[in-house]
């Protein structure tokens, strides 16, 4: 069965079982007319029946069978998934994060003056624009995606290459891995 990532839970909200979390505005519409919710655990996708969800944006939701901040803490930073078939948006509606540089993630980040840099582990949205999560040597960057700054994009190689401003990473020379 196919299953489509629709949010995130983050974490328990108050003593009884609820959590906060976030679903993405494309599929509210699904989700009102789900009544589970499914949750990756050891694995595989399990099922959670929704007792109740309140709140709009951040939501607050109740899964049934969760009572306690105990249990609801087991659900921290999980994501959320509905079965594709309750999904009723197309393949290109889905995949459409809405992000001009969501693609990149998983190319390699070669910076002009450096070579070789780092993985591009996500692409998220700012408030002044997109940023990159780039992992190196055990640390994580944030890169700011503007077109100016990228020179090229290789789709056969995955990897970009970008002329990024002096001081902009703060990296030590001898960590980078080649």
């Amino acid at each position: 069965m196919d299953y489509v990532e629709i949010g995130r839970i983050r974490k328990p909200h108050g003593l009884s079982g609820e959590v906060k979390g976030d679903i993405d505005e494309r599929f509210w519409d699904d989700v009102a007319e789900v009544d589970a919710f499914f949750v990756e655990i050891k694995s595989e996708k399990t099922p959670y029946f929704i007792d109740y969800l309140r709140g709009k944006g951040t939501l607050i939701m109740k899964f049934e069978d969760i009572n306690t901040k105990e249990d609801a803490s087991l659900f921290t930073s999980k994501a959320l998934y509905l079965r594709r078939s309750d999904i009723n948006l197309s393949e290109e509606e889905i995949n459409d994060t809405g992000l001009e540089f969501s693609y990149l993630e998983g190319y390699e980040l070669h910076v002009e003056e450096l070579g070789k840099f780092g993985r591009i582990e996500a692409v998220e949205e700012y408030p002044q624009q997109e940023m990159a999560t780039v992992k190196q040597g055990g640390k994580s960057f944030l890169v700011p995606l503007r077109t100016a700054w990228i020179l090229s994009v290789d789709e056969d190689k995955k990897i970009v290459v970008m002329d990024l401003p002096e001081g902009l990473l703060d990296y030590d020379e001898s960590e980078i891995d080649d």
